[in-house]
């Protein structure tokens, strides 16, 4: 999923579909079984890291929030 700046999303789907997994993945509270998030181009979680990989959200989101 790539969003844009200003863009407005909102996860829809049945229950046990994996929406609240994907905020706590992208939240950073939950491992990657597979794959990658990328934040502002950064990597925030690699499934194949050994650790999570450390980002300054806080400086990160309010760049993004402009």
């Amino acid at each position: 999923m790539n969003l844009r700046h200003g863009e407005i999303v909102c996860l829809l789907g049945a229950s046990g579909s994996g929406k609240t997994t994907l905020l706590r993945l992208v939240a950073g509270l939950e491992r990657l079984d597979a794959g990658r998030i990328t934040l502002a181009g950064e990597v925030a979680d690699d499934a194949g890291a050994q650790v999570l990989q450390p980002v300054d959200a806080d400086r990160k989101l309010t760049h993004l929030r402009r």
